[in-house]
């Protein structure tokens, strides 16, 4: 299996991808493509490339176009690109660097030069590559650990609460048919305006795992009391109404000990001290009346009084659903807050449900856990050629290349330039300007390696006209290009540089 960094070069001359595999091909796995269309379908197959080298002017889709598609695709678009072009003007490289280019080089191709953008380019996406993969693993090993961390914290809660329910004649499974009562009223209720403030999926989330904390303080209540199979007396009841107080006081000791309170120990506290207030302020333990009882208790009053009346107890045999539903609707506006009444009517069916999940004779559901809340960059148009200045262009050499390579870019070069001279001679014919500077600023490029500057100059005016229009011009340096391509193939063939 290869695993060398794979480098996409991307050019239309055949002579510089022949330079680009040369210079590359030791060192990585090297992908050519002669035009853009190639390079876009190239660079999105797997394994997608980790460089791409790309040529800025191209027929048919240039490269400001070919990476601004790139970088517009989430496959594709951290992938690092290096400009190459001829071109050395700075709005040239501008663009380049805002179409998301990472650098950018100039023809002709220095071999050292290359190698090394090339290689701190690679470095620099691996390390990145690195730096997500380590992120990402951070990530799960947090989640992971924060998951483990919240099943003991439910654990506990679950624990603390079943203590509380084996002193009593409940079950343990009316703390999880309690605990899915309050977040299907809960859910119901979130777009209420008089609810939607306080009912975020996180704060249904929290008033799920605190609803099983709401009789924790019956541990406070005698046994001859709390297990008593008969009806309580006046002093008895005044001594139960206290589970209310000893769990807002168990809580509470938690909070001061941890020095902090949290959304969830105040959910529990507020649904275990005011879980038996009523709306019209008969209820215990201060007789609290309407919006003064917290939004907790007021849900947790009818999820509780709900599963109480449908439920088996040694003191009464248990109801239906639909009698449960209707002594709840007549407290409705009394006993119990009229906007959760009629929640608790739109969404009957699915208390139904819930109790017959958590059927008491069921015990194999004492881990289910709360159910889910229910809670092409267009790519540019193609840029007008900008016009070439008169400067002078720099030779290279073919320094840095073995002999075969050399020998290599010659062949390709002999076959290149007649050939971009039938080209700028057709787009001639055709009064095709564009094709005309393309085809010389292409010649221009390749001529560079072989110290042609005669070829190189005479090229850069071409194309200077081209940009302007100026083919009657052109037309009459057809013969002198003739000339200056066939006297620098001449010297090539005889193993000049």
């Amino acid at each position: 299996m290869n695993t060398r960094p794979r480098v996409l070069a991307v050019d239309d001359i055949a002579l510089n991808l022949e330079l680009l595999r040369h210079l590359l091909e030791s060192r990585y796995e090297v992908i050519l493509a002669p035009d853009g269309a190639s390079a876009l379908r190239l660079a999105g197959l797997s394994p997608l490339p980790d460089l791409i080298l790309l040529d800025v002017m191209m027929p048919d889709i240039n490269g400001y176009t070919v990476c601004a598609r790139l970088k517009s695709d989430a496959r594709t678009a951290d992938i690092p690109v290096i400009f190459l072009t001829a071109n050395t003007q700075r709005e040239s490289e501008a663009r380049g660097f805002h179409e998301g280019a990472v650098d950018y080089i100039s023809k002709p191709i220095h071999a050292e030069t290359l190698l090394a953008r090339v290689a701190t380019h690679i470095q620099l996406k691996q390390a990145s590559a690195l730096l997500k993969d380590q992120n990402k693993l951070l990530e799960h090993l947090v989640a992971r650990r924060t998951a483990e961390v919240e099943a003991m914290q439910d654990a506990t809660i679950l624990a603390m609460a079943s203590l509380a329910e084996t002193r009593d004649n409940e079950t343990g499974n009316h703390i999880r048919r309690t605990q899915h009562y309050m977040a299907s009223l809960a859910r119901q209720l979130q777009d209420h305006p008089r609810f939607c403030a306080e009912l975020s999926n996180e704060n249904i989330t929290l008033l799920f795992k605190s609803a099983a904390l709401h009789d924790i303080g019956k541990v406070g209540i005698p046994d001859r009391i709390l297990l008593k199979p008969g009806k309580l007396d006046t002093d008895e009841f005044e001594t139960m109404k206290l589970h209310t107080v000893y769990g807002r006081d168990t809580l509470l000791a938690v909070e001061h000990h941890l020095g902090t309170s949290s959304a969830f120990l105040r959910y529990a506290r507020e649904i275990a001290y005011a879980h038996h207030e009523k709306f019209d302020g008969s209820g215990y333990p201060e007789g609290l009346a309407g919006d003064a009882i917290p939004i907790a208790a007021r849900l947790m009053a009818v999820a509780d009084v709900y599963d109480a009346l449908i439920s088996k107890r040694v003191y009464k045999a248990a109801m239906d659903h639909d009698t449960a539903i209707g002594i709840i609707h007549q407290g409705r506006g009394t006993h119990f807050d009229g906007d959760i009444v009629d929640a608790l009517l739109t969404i009957q069916n699915d208390f139904a449900r819930i109790a017959q999940k958590f059927h008491d004779e069921n015990t194999h559901h004492a881990t289910d856990t709360m159910p889910a809340s229910t809670v092409v960059m267009k790519p540019p148009e193609k840029p007008a050629m900008p016009a070439m200045p008169a400067v002078h262009v720099q030779q290279a050499t073919l320094r840095g290349f073995s002999s075969r390579a050399q020998q290599s870019i010659r062949r390709a070069f002999v076959s290149e330039a007649p050939r971009l001279l039938a080209v700028v001679k057709s787009g001639l014919d055709t009064a095709d300007s564009k094709t005309v500077a393309l085809a010389a600023h292409s010649l221009k490029g390749s001529a560079g390696y072989f110290g042609a500057t005669d070829l190189q100059e005479q090229c850069q005016q071409i194309e200077q006209a081209a940009n302007g229009n100026n083919l009657a011009w052109i037309a009459q340096q057809i013969p002198a290009l003739q000339q200056t391509i066939d006297t620098a193939l001449e010297r090539i063939n005889s193993g000049g540089a």
